[in-house]
């Protein structure tokens, strides 16, 4: 089951929740969906909890029975047992955004030399770019993805 059939899956299970269930798994949504796992292990995660919570439910059981009055802690403590993202997928992740970046700068760098060149303009200047541009572009995404990744 790819992320998007979880996600599917997630919001059916969700509807069959009563309100005050709901509102306890929603928080738990926020926080899985907030901290570091991968996504596909977050949604997996979520199903399982979705699942377990509907079957509790049916028992005549709360989600604060099952899982306790803070949905904070309880899910803080599955997210710290679970494998952390490896140092090969973070060091992808981390040079994949200023790879893309630089692919969109070389993409309108192209556009805008064709275009000089359509209307007959003077292309020398399209022609070359500075390495200190480069470096200060893929630079900036690298700190930028930092930042999003850990703030």
């Amino acid at each position: 089951m790819n992320i998007k059939q979880m996600i599917e899956e997630n919001n059916k299970l969700q509807d069959a929740m009563s309100p005050e269930n709901l509102s306890y798994y929603q928080d738990m949504i926020v926080y899985i969906r907030s901290s570091r796992m991968q996504e596909a292990k977050s949604e997996e995660l979520l199903l399982e909890i979705a699942q377990h919570l509907l079957e509790a439910q049916d028992k005549g059981r709360t989600a604060r029975d099952v899982f306790g009055s803070d949905p904070e802690a309880y899910c803080k403590e599955l997210v710290e047992q679970l494998p952390k993202m490896n140092v090969l997928g973070a060091l992808q992740f981390h040079l994949m955004v200023p790879w893309i970046v630089l692919t969109w700068f070389f993409f309108v760098q192209a556009a805008a030399g064709f275009i000089t060149m359509w209307v007959g303009g003077p292309i020398e200047r399209m022609t070359q770019v500075r390495v200190s541009s480069l470096l200060f572009i893929a630079g900036g995404s690298y700190i930028r993805s930092i930042c999003c990744f850990y703030g």
